[in-house]
């Protein structure tokens, strides 16, 4: 598979497993809009390609701490409401067909628990901790977190959870589609 470079995703191919890695150690993995567009361009190419069977999203140390904020500073309402927005983005982050799986043991907060609530599966060591904590700073989680929050848990968890902002662990080890 050829990989054309990237500046915020690592990506290796083994046993038809594509491993990705958010890579801005220095911003805790924070997400903007580059790290989106280098993420579909990579689902992009392992959905074309045979030898991958299974796309895994993971980092050892931390695996997001949400959206970049710089990004937001420059952010009009209308441009989030327009074609600017990144929604598109992760929708087809989302809509990838091949199984999609996070392994987590680290901070998933915002638009990292976004992206890990966008994989099939989540594998969560211990140490994992989840949150949306958008609602501190009075604002809402976006790109759809509220929905995927309820489908995988109950309902009034997912609200207590947005609302909150706390911080929360998983009692079982995964968190299915």
């Amino acid at each position: 598979m050829f990989f054309p470079e990237m500046e915020w995703i690592v990506r290796e191919l083994q046993d038809g497993v594509l491993l990705l890695q958010l890579n801005r150690p220095d911003k805790l993995n924070a997400i903007d809009e580059q790290m989106l567009r280098e993420l579909c361009t990579a689902q992009d190419q392992a959905h074309i390609d045979d030898a991958v069977r299974v796309v895994l999203s993971e980092n050892e140390r931390l695996f997001s701490a949400g959206a970049d904020s710089d990004g937001f500073a420059q952010v009009t309402v209308a441009e989030l409401a327009s074609s600017r927005s990144d929604l598109p983005l992760w929708d087809t982050i989302r809509r990838f067909p091949k199984p999609l799986v996070a392994a987590v043991s680290s901070y998933v907060f915002g638009s990292g628990l976004e992206l890990a609530l966008a994989r099939d599966l989540v594998i969560a060591a211990q140490t994992a901790r989840f949150a949306a904590p958008e609602i501190r700073s009075g604002l809402i989680p976006e790109a759809g977190r509220t929905q995927l929050l309820a489908r995988r848990l109950r309902k009034g968890r997912a609200m207590e959870l947005v609302l909150t902002g706390r911080e929360f662990l998983l009692t079982k080890p995964k968190i299915g589609g």
